[in-house]
């Protein structure tokens, strides 16, 4: 509020003052002419009424310019009022703007590191993924194929085949099987069996060919898929692999030394012109043809080949079992291609 000067109190007064002298001086001319006839001092009184009078006017103008600048001053003190409170709003404004920023520059900071996490994240997931693509494409012993990299390549090959059946590619099927591990087993135990799986799984790795798939096929046996045009094709791989295992003993951990040998069966696969097999009835002749090898003594290479011409085995219903490979061996559909052993 705007502090009320002196003279507001005391202009109202000085105006009402100055009308009463003016009544009072005007009533005295009167008097004075009513009484002793004297117009000179009625003229007297009435010209100290006229100035009463007047200053009774001025009084009444500068009590209302005090009234009009007052009003102006209150109004120019509420304008200053609002133009506080509203700078008090910018600077609330400001302030609320100035935490939003930090506020958002808080998230950013933290979206950043959620961002770096998750890539950190990603990285490691794309390297768990490739470890995972390698484990499964390597067997337990680490230096081997696997069943899945196997039968993906297989599923590839019958596609072909089925494509271009007239130049189907020729492979042959090898089931490589450990001699003797069971004993190994019961006289050092497992751990040493697994040493040894060991030392034939690099073995046999070493002496792969370009082109050919060896997996650990389940216990102590290996399939190898190799490309072969022939019997004879797949007996030379069949003893290049007994050999790898069969020419050097091996050491094992505490220095004694042992001989290792291997029984190799295999088959070719499509197996013969007039019967061509599926790969797992393939695989199955490929084991008739190692228990073969193991029933003449072990440590050889025996390959199962179609019998005498016409004798070729016939397509039937139901699965391929050993039972009927056994019977398709006593018709003489099938038998066995003995090769090099014992060495």
């Amino acid at each position: 509020m705007v502090p009320e000067p002196s003279c507001a109190r005391w202009l109202p007064r000085f105006w009402l003052g100055g009308l009463v002298a003016a009544g009072l001086c005007g009533l005295g001319a009167l008097w004075a002419v009513w009484t002793t006839g004297a117009w000179a001092a009625a003229l007297a009184w009435a010209g100290g009424g006229v100035g009463w009078a007047a200053l009774a006017g001025v009084a009444c103008v500068g009590h209302r310019l005090l009234q009009a600048v007052q009003s102006q001053n209150q109004q120019a003190v509420h304008a200053q009022q609002q133009i506080q409170t509203l700078q008090q709003a910018l600077k609330a404004k400001d302030q609320q703007l100035a935490e939003s920023e930090a506020q958002g520059r808080s998230l950013m900071s933290q979206w950043q590191d959620s961002l770096k996490a998750l890539q950190v994240q990603h990285r490691d997931l794309q390297d768990a993924h490739a470890e995972l693509a390698l484990v499964a494409e390597s067997d337990s012993l680490g230096v081997l194929g696997s069943r899945r990299a196997l039968e993906e390549r297989l599923n590839r090959i019958v596609h072909a085949v089925g494509e271009r059946r007239a130049q189907a590619p020729r492979y042959a099927f090898l089931i490589v099987d450990l001699d003797e591990l069971q004993s190994i087993n019961a006289k050092w135990g497992r751990h040493v069996g697994d040493f040894v799986l060991g030392v034939v799984s690099t073995r046999l790795a070493l002496a792969q060919r370009e082109g050919d798939l060896l997996v650990r096929w389940g216990g102590e046996e290996f399939l190898a898929l190799i490309p072969a045009d022939d019997p004879a094709a797949a007996r030379a791989c069949a003893e290049r692999l007994r050999l790898a295992v069969a020419a050097h003993p091996v050491a094992l951990p505490w220095g004694e030394v042992v001989q290792l040998t291997v029984s190799v069966g295999y088959a070719c696969w499509p197996f013969a012109p007039e019967r061509a097999l599926s790969w797992q009835e393939a695989v199955l002749v490929a084991e008739w043809a190692m228990q073969q090898a193991k029933a003449n003594g072990r440590n050889r290479s025996v390959g199962g080949v179609p019998g005498e011409p016409g004798l070729s085995p016939e397509s039937a219903d139901g699965a391929m079992t050993p039972i009927r490979l056994a019977q398709w061996a006593a018709a003489g559909q099938i038998r066995a291609l003995a090769g090099l052993g014992n060495s």
